[in-house]
């Protein structure tokens, strides 16, 4: 039944009046905030907890596309706890206990579900926007994701917050905390602290309960995303405090979805309301990502708070480069500060801001960390010191590079821009300033080391000993990552054959947590992804403002790129026991041969150019519906037969870009069990465990249909499609198109006639094979030239298993250029015959429907080893018309098939009769 809230709800509007006014709102977040973030409700969760202990159990794969719901479903429903008609949500806790035992067996569970390539929502980051405001500050969360944690570390302007998760973080709490503080109120899975079992969901920690209890009673409290069914945080933290809280006098707002009832669910949340009366307000929301995108736009920054008011211990978890330093305001340089506010400002789309009073340029400075207020005396940064220090002197400790230049003392020399009667093999000096003047400082070193030469070649061009960009992005590295705590220099070593970047300091913590036991370089050379962490978050925003750095995780990634593609050796990583961080990249083996006089070298290896069978799939639509339904898999693939739109299906899940409204999509909707029905960002899609199955489908559907409006006939065999083009009417077809530089045509159907009796025999067809692929991050269309080989010039095909290897074997007779023919040829056919950098793949059956930009053109690479030289279309090659004496064979070969093919039916006929 449905239980009346009797207030009026608040609009979302109220909490950022709650924000605004200063009140300092404590947030409460349940697993409603990380839905769109693809984080699974526990409703959801039951199933995938279900499956992952019947595959323990059975020793199947989790991953198995051939694993049905019907397999573990009949499993689950045997289980004696097992209940259908309770909500799947409330069996949360028993399936936890029942099938995640022991507590190893719980944990892989749950890092495999929360540690796979999760993007926090925009909501998540409006919620940092918000701290960066200081707004907010303190977070209670009752999921397990570190979505909050992640969405920081890669924010501009906090960059850091405390997470309390063990007994053991306790001692970071702070009830007026000056930095933001996540806490997690059901622990962490990563320390066996998680609390899921039934007897753990019904209370909290008696002492996290007793360091909460204050900020709930002098903090409005917003929940949001959470239904209230948990005892431990229902009863343990709101009911059995609301005496010592005084009701909440300052408010608890529970948001909720617009049209839902928070009350009609949860017996706890009824029992509060019963308690705190109108101390609970309610708030209609459109989601998470809905409310927090609205508020932040509302709300405004607070000026930076005192020191003063920040503990001891405060200061000591903050980064160093955000601590206040012993160096006052008069040891910087003004006018550099101003034109790095100022260039911030605009590369990071802010507001100018005005910087003609003293008192301003402060204000300017509190706002990024530069600068705090200590009563009424201002203490500029370690970050403001170490970025804008006016002299060398007035530099921190060991915040200088010691560079060492080793080899014969031309070259020594010519790198130091020195005499060379004044060195010798090795020397050593010392770059100081400011970090922007020991960057400008250090480039100049390094461009002496790295001069260009010209390497020969049937193509001449000019080559680097080291890529410039992996050059910067080591030095970038080196001065911004290194730990300035530690009193030692960052050192560059030169020689001929290398260059080494040495920096203090190994990984942060939370790198070295992300790695486990993995290597960092071999993580980034897979490209699985991109461990980020800052040491010194305000260096890190300034140099990424100036464009000298990225903060997207993507600067070690471009150094082994960079260096795969000018021939170099790279290896980088933390020294044994992570006190520092080695970067070492070896010379290209061309640079050391350079002609001292002409300064060119020749080449170590030849030109390979490479075409890539594939077109490539640019864009996608922004969302996607995803049903959820009971059907078996084999019941909703037979929906192909009625014309619904395009869809994949896998694990009970049917993904559609489809409107709901659309009546050939209205079957597939009608499949949603209990209104499972939801709309999601087609990244979601992508980054699916189930995206390896469901793309494809999805999209071969979609292709059939674009391919046969365009007249081709299509097969599916084995996971893959083949199209072809039948005769016209009992005769050759022949097709014009538009090839890379002239107007071309090109036999797709044309008869084989025998030599002994001149009559046809059978029809050679060109085909290609289609099949979508994924790579890496990207989805692709894969092209296979072949033929086809029919009776009719049809559809009937020379039904023999011995005439598909015969069809290989005609296909090897096409030499490269001819394949390279043929793509450039599909290329064209599939985008409509029309020369466009793209086309689109129609994705529904309305043509204003949503639809994919797939690359019209095939990719063609010059390549010297691992030097990528160009790129560009490929050039069409007319293809031989003579295949020789193999050829003459292969026909007989056929001819024989068919011959015996025609005995066989006129024998099955005769028989018949």
């Amino acid at each position: 039944m449905a239980h009346k809230i009797y207030m009026t709800p608040l609009p979302p509007e109220s909490i950022a009046g709650l924000l605004n006014d200063g009140h300092k709102p404590i947030f409460l977040l349940g697993a409603g905030a990380s839905v769109s973030s693809g984080v699974p409700l526990a409703g959801q969760l039951v199933e995938s907890i279900a499956k992952f202990a019947y595959c323990k159990s059975t020793a199947r794969v989790f991953d198995d596309p051939t694993l049905m719901r019907s397999d573990w479903y009949r499993w689950l429903e045997l289980r004696t706890w097992f209940n259908p008609n309770v909500s799947p949500a409330n069996l949360y806790p028993t399936a936890v206990e029942e099938l995640l035992q022991p507590s190893f067996v719980r944990k892989e569970f749950f890092l495999s579900i929360l540690r796979r390539s999760l993007e926090p929502s925009v909501g998540y980051e409006r919620l940092v926007s918000l701290m960066a405001k200081r707004s907010l500050t303190t977070v209670l969360t009752t999921n397990f994701d570190d979505l909050i944690a992640r969405t920081v570390k890669g924010a501009r302007s906090v960059g850091h917050c405390v997470e309390i998760k063990t007994p053991s973080d306790y001692s970071m709490f702070d009830t007026a905390s000056g930095v933001p503080q996540v806490i997690y109120l059901h622990g962490s899975v990563d320390h066996y602290t998680d609390k899921n079992l039934v007897n753990e969901t019904q209370r909290l920690d008696d002492d996290l309960v007793e360091l909460l209890r204050p900020l709930l009673r002098d903090h409005p409290l917003v929940v949001v995303g959470y239904r209230g069914a948990e005892p431990s945080v229902m009863r343990h933290l709101l009911l059995e405090q609301s005496v010592s809280c005084k009701n909440y006098r300052r408010g608890i707002y529970w948001c909720y979805r617009r049209g839902g009832d928070p009350l009609a669910d949860s017996p706890l949340l009824r029992e509060l309301q019963s308690q705190i009366q109108t101390n609970l307000q309610f708030v209609e929301i459109d989601g998470f990502d809905g409310l927090l995108t609205s508020i932040d736009k509302l709300v405004n920054a607070i000026p930076a708070r005192t020191v003063s008011s920040a503990s001891p211990a405060q200061l000591e978890r903050l980064p160093f480069d955000m601590r206040p330093s012993q160096r006052s305001l008069e040891d910087l340089s003004d006018t550099l500060i101003r034109s790095k506010l100022v260039s911030y400002a605009e590369a990071l789309r802010e507001d100018s801001p005005a910087l003609d009073t003293p008192e301003r340029l402060v204000a300017a400075m509190e706002s990024h960390h530069l600068a705090v207020l200590d009563a009424s005396i201002t203490k500029v940064t370690n970050g403001a010191v170490l970025l804008f220090a006016k002299k060398p002197e007035m530099q921190l400790g060991f915040g200088w590079i010691e560079v060492a230049v080793s080899g014969p003392p031309p070259w020594v020399a010519e790198v130091l821009d020195a005499g060379e009667s004044s060195v010798g093999e090795t020397e050593t000096i010392r770059i100081e300033g400011n970090l922007w003047e020991q960057l400008e400082q250090a480039t100049t070193l390094l461009s002496r080391a790295n001069r260009p030469f010209r390497m020969k070649g049937a193509v001449s061009h000019t080559a680097f000993p080291y890529p410039p960009l992996a050059l910067k992005e080591l030095l970038t590295n080196l001065i911004a990552h290194r730990s300035y705590v530690d009193e030692k220099p960052a050192q560059i070593s030169l020689t001929l054959e290398e260059i080494t970047f040495d920096n203090p300091g190994g990984l942060v913590d939370v790198v070295t947590r992300e790695l486990e036991d993995e290597s960092l370089q071999d993580v980034i050379g897979v490209g699985s992804r991109r461990p980020k962490g800052y040491r010194n978050p305000v260096l890190a925003d300034f140099f990424y403002s100036a464009g000298d750095m990225d903060k997207a995780g993507s600067g070690l990634p471009d150094v082994l790129r960079e260096a795969a593609n000018n021939l170099n050796r790279v290896r980088f990583g933390p020294a044994d026991d992570n006190s520092r961080f080695i970067a070492t990249i070896s010379c290209r083996p061309e640079a050391l041969q350079v002609d001292a006089q002409t300064r060119t070298a020749k080449a170590s290896a030849g030109d390979h150019r490479y075409a890539a069978n594939l077109l490539r799939i640019m864009d996608w639509p922004p969302s996607v519906w995803r049903i959820g339904t009971i059907e078996d898999a084999r019941e909703v693939n037979k929906l192909d037969r009625i014309g619904v739109d395009a869809f994949g299906c896998a694990r009970g899940w049917v993904w559609t870009f489809a409107s709901r409204t659309a009546p050939t999509a209205k079957r597939l909707f009608e499949l949603a069990v209990e209104d499972e029905v939801e709309q999601v960002t087609t990244e979601r899609l992508l980054s699916d465990r189930d995206a390896p199955s469901v793309v494809p489908a999805l999209l071969n559907r979609a292709l059939s249909t674009r391919l046969e409006k365009l007249g081709l006939t299509v097969r599916f065999e084995s996971g893959r499609m083949r199209a072809y083009f039948t005769s016209l009417d009992g005769t050759p077809r022949e097709i014009s198109y538009r090839s890379t530089f002239k107007q071309a045509r090109r036999t797709v159907a044309k008869p084989i006639v025998s030599r002994s009796t001149g009559k046809t025999v059978y029809w050679e067809h060109k085909a290609v094979y289609l099949r979508f692929e994924q790579f890496g991050s990207a989805w692709a269309l894969t092209l296979l030239p072949g033929y086809v080989f029919t009776l009719d010039g049809e559809t009937k095909p020379i039904a023999s298993e011995k005439i598909g290897p015969l069809s290989t074997r005609r296909a090897a007779r096409d030499y490269n250029p001819t394949v390279l023919h043929d793509l450039v040829f599909w290329s064209r056919m599939l985008s409509d015959g029309h020369d466009d950098s793209f086309f689109r793949l129609q994705l529904t059956r309305d043509s204003t429907g949503p639809s994919a930009q797939v690359a019209a053109t095939i990719p063609t690479f010059v390549f010297q080893d691992s030097l990528e030289m160009s790129a560009s279309e490929a050039e069409e090659i007319d293809s031989p018309s003579d295949l020789g004496q193999e050829a003459d064979d292969l026909q007989e070969q056929i001819e024989r098939i068919v011959a015996e093919e025609a005995t066989d039916v006129s024998q099955d006929e005769d028989s018949d009769r």
